[in-house]
Order: C-alpha cells, then structure tokens, then sequence
C-alpha cells in the first residue's frame, strides 16, 4: 500500500501517484479524480449504495422514484452477493447469474426519473456501468474498497489528530 500525504485528493495527485495509464485494476469511490486514469476499474459499489440510500432519503415521500431506488439499490446489491460467491467458489449457474443481472442493471440505469440531478447521477452510472461489475470479471477483484480505507483509517486518525492538535 502506498500513502502520499496532501491537502489535495484531486486528479493531478492521483496521476502523480499513479500516472496517467495504470496496469491493475483501480478500485475507487466516485470521486471525479480517477476519471482521467487510463486503467480499467472498479466503483466501490458499498459508496454506491450510500449514495443510493441518499437519494431514497431525499424521495421519500415520492413513492415512483422512491421506488427506483430501491430497485437500484436491490441490483446493486445483488451484484455484491454475486461478486461475493465467485470470490468464494463460481456457482454453477454464473454466466447466467451474470447476464440476466447486467441486462436489468443496464436497463435500470436507462430509465429517466424526470429530476434533473437524479437523471444525472444516473446518466453518470450508465456511462460507468462497466465499471460497476468488474468485480464479475475477476475472481480476485473486489467489489469495494472498504478493505482499504480499513487499513487507511488507523494513519489518516492520527496524522489528522496531529495537524490539528
């Protein structure tokens, strides 16, 4: 693991870190700094699904898009589960698992809900989708990377205890 300690979590320290191409599969939250890495990735899909409790919060009284949420929420989750098992041992029925779940995912992420930053927020997932399910791809991909903050928290506590003391 490497750290690098900045004021800044912006795209030009990330490329400093990495460069502009990277080799391994990046696996993120959805800050917009990743976006100009050249690698194939992975979305955290547990900020996904913060982000996704955020907006059921927000439509809560709005029982149509309340209701899209949750069904996004469902898929994400499902693709969790699924990464999860292939981690574990491929189930039997895999490809299948994965096709019916990529298709009602893209289909999901097509529908428009009338809110324009809704909309937009969706629009963004289906331009990423791919990297929504990489996790699907590889056995040993994760599908977040809590794993990583978790080993990040203990130093970034106590240099931040540090600089504010």
């Amino acid at each position: 693991m490497v750290y690098l300690i900045d004021r800044s979590r912006g795209g030009k320290v990330v490329t400093s870190v990495l460069g502009k191409k990277y080799a391994g599969v990046l696996i993120s939250d959805f800050l917009a700094a990743y976006n100009s890495i050249k690698s194939r990735k992975q979305r955290c899909l547990v900020h996904l699904l913060r982000l996704i409790k955020k907006w059921q919060v927000h439509f809560a009284e709005d029982k149509k898009r309340l209701r899209y949420f949750t069904e996004l929420g469902t898929l994400i989750k499902n693709v969790l589960t699924l990464s999860e098992q292939m981690a574990r041992k491929r189930p039997e029925d895999f490809t299948v698992r994965k096709a019916d779940l990529v298709a009602r995912l893209r289909r999901q992420l097509q529908r428009e809900l009338g809110h324009p930053k809704a909309d937009r927020f969706i629009r963004n997932l289906s331009e990423r989708v791919e990297e929504l399910l990489t996790c699907l791809d590889f056995d040993e991909i994760c599908a977040h990377n809590n794993w990583a903050e978790r080993l990040l928290r203990g130093n970034v506590t106590v240099s931040y205890t540090h600089l504010t003391l």
